[in-house]
């Protein structure tokens, strides 16, 4: 079983989510956005969940970046290559899901530690929508 999740955890790391020194010119290049911020350790129920977590944000059109809040970190040294992103958008919990305009935090999903319900993703996709008009001609 463990080394399914670890598997899992690999696949997702390898193949979704966005490094960290390309995020800052992708918040950039995009007027709109959506980050999903999560940690490769803790968030063991939200990484089984990435596939669908993917297929709801692909289904929305809104650009979007997966962020693993602990990307390079190393508590020996204190190196933490995220911590200014994180820092940032005031980022406390993980998952968080923060939605950007022009680089600024308008809305955040949070429900706690390793806790990212798919009905509550879409209905902050849907709120974003109705809010800004994004995809509207």
């Amino acid at each position: 079983m463990t080394g399914i999740r670890v598997s899992r955890t690999n696949k997702v790391l390898n193949s979704q989510v966005t490094p960290i020194n390309q995020v800052e010119d992708i918040i950039n290049k995009n007027i709109n956005l959506i980050a999903v911020i999560f940690d490769e350790y803790t968030c063991v129920q939200t990484i089984r969940k990435m596939k669908l977590i993917t297929n709801v944000l692909e289904k929305s059109n809104f650009p979007y970046i997966l962020v693993n809040a602990v990307e390079g970190l190393d508590p020996l040294t204190g190196h933490c290559p995220t911590c200014e992103f994180t820092n940032r958008y005031e980022i406390d919990v993980t998952p968080s899901i923060i939605y950007l305009e022009k680089g600024e935090k308008t809305s955040e999903l949070k429900q706690g530690p390793d806790v990212l319900s798919i009905e509550e993703l879409n209905n902050f996709l849907t709120k974003i929508k109705l809010n800004t008009n994004y995809g509207v001609s």
